[in-house]
């Protein structure tokens, strides 16, 4: 049986968080809870986040931490030279109930701007391969985190 959510004040709940958690950053998360409740309405595009901080300082970690706050889950998508194989991985963290969905280390990553290119396009849906099955349309409510510790050249 579930638990009813007990409802805290918010500075309450973010000392829990933060003693938790220590060092995370609280407008970043906050960020990534606002662009979650925006990709959820339906109108304009779904929100795309550009993240960059030094290596190990918690931007994936982040995304894992928001989205169990939110009940649901943070799943990476990996760039590769197909882009077919890109929209699918996006498709599949999208219509597989993410609530967050990033891409890692996208500033390391070569020809990095026609390997987000899939991301970049989509709006309100997505269309997308399935492999051994038809195309699938689905609609985007989760925002999308471009994160890294460097931009890309």
């Amino acid at each position: 049986m579930r638990r009813r959510p007990v409802q805290v004040e918010v500075e309450t709940a973010w000392s829990v968080l933060e003693a938790t958690f220590p060092g995370i950053n609280r407008g970043y998360a906050q960020t990534l809870i606002l662009t979650a409740f925006k990709a959820q309405q339906a109108d304009g595009p779904a929100p795309i986040l550009v993240v960059i901080g030094d290596t190990g300082s918690g931007k994936g970690g982040t995304q894992h931490v928001v989205a169990a706050m939110l009940g649901g889950s943070a799943q990476s998508v990996r760039l590769t030279d197909n882009a077919k194989d890109v929209a699918r991985s996006l498709g599949l963290a999208l219509g597989g109930g993410a609530c967050l969905v990033y891409v890692d280390e996208v500033g390391r990553t070569t020809g990095v701007y026609a390997k987000l290119e899939p991301i970049l396009a989509i709006h309100r849906t997505f269309r997308f391969d399935i492999k051994y099955a038809n195309e699938r349309e689905l609609v985007v409510t989760a925002p999308v985190s471009l994160i890294g510790s460097t931009l890309p050249m």
